[in-house]
């Protein structure tokens, strides 16, 4: 049975690729969402933008960097060193730091499949038609709800 059986739920908020990164900050948090998908103008899925990715873009480069500095106590609470990052979210673009390695699921894709990809993803999955446009994004949660219904549990 294909996935179309399972509710897809259309994403709270659909960004622009050049969206800027403080925009969709600001968009998330009042939205109260981790995860958000990207499509270019013609509804295409480009890739998902989760706040992990934004907390990165807050950190040095010299403690991102391989072999870089593992411990930040030496700066002390660093509030002006993040707060002076997160005003340079605002020329980043949402594009930049988008998951676009992370697995697509096709409208018929069957339900065993999604359920691989969504045990081995930390964000809900993309659901995609043939033409590439972005339905809706499929949970672990929704999933689950609907296996368990199947059960008549």
């Amino acid at each position: 049975m294909p996935i179309n059986a399972i509710p897809i739920f259309p994403p709270t908020v659909i960004l622009k690729p050049d969206d800027s990164l403080l925009d969709t900050l600001k968009l998330m948090l009042s939205k109260q969402i981790n995860h958000a998908p990207i499509c270019d103008g013609d509804g295409v899925f480009i890739g998902l933008i989760c706040t992990n990715a934004i907390l990165r873009a807050l950190i040095p480069a010299s403690a991102k960097a391989e072999g870089g500095l593992s411990d930040l106590k030496f700066v002390g609470d660093g509030i002006r060193l993040l707060s002076s990052h997160l005003r340079d979210l605002d020329r980043l673009k949402v594009v930049e730091f988008a998951n676009n390695d992370l697995p697509v699921l096709h409208e018929d894709s069957p339900i065993l499949e999604a359920t691989l990809k969504l045990a081995e993803s930390a964000a809900p999955l993309p659901v995609v038609g043939k033409d590439g446009k972005l339905l809706g994004v499929i949970s672990r949660r929704a999933l689950l709800a609907y296996l368990l219904a199947q059960q008549g549990n």
